[in-house]
């Protein structure tokens, strides 16, 4: 009996979790190429206000600059800062279209 409650216990408080952490959906970072001399061909890309490219832009970002993904619409993901980024952790910085980034795994996402 212990057991079965010890185990509900634990079950619970991952479930909670999971629901707390499910704000962030990614990291990705700006699409980028490895030039013949091993430097980064940097592809500088927009931040939008909105999910839309007539929104205006906010900033232009560059690899090898992470971000982290908070929410989707479509083709367009909303972004905030990270801890290693020079924005502020969190910092709500707008909307990229997926097609300019690759996903990084979460723990490059710093």
């Amino acid at each position: 009996m212990k057991k079965i409650i010890v185990l509900i216990i634990m079950v619970s408080l991952f479930v909670s979790s999971v629901c707390l952490a499910q704000d962030i959906i990614g990291c990705i970072c700006p699409k980028a190429k490895i030039k013949s001399d091993g430097n980064l061909d940097r592809i500088f890309i927009n931040i939008y206000f909105k999910p839309s490219e007539n929104s205006g832009v906010y900033i232009k970002i560059a690899a090898p600059l992470t971000l982290t993904v908070v929410e989707r619409q479509g083709n367009w993901l909303k972004v905030v800062g990270t801890t290693g980024s020079p924005f502020k952790e969190d910092e709500e910085l707008g909307w990229v279209k997926k097609s300019d980034v690759q996903d990084q795994h979460m723990r490059n996402c710093h």
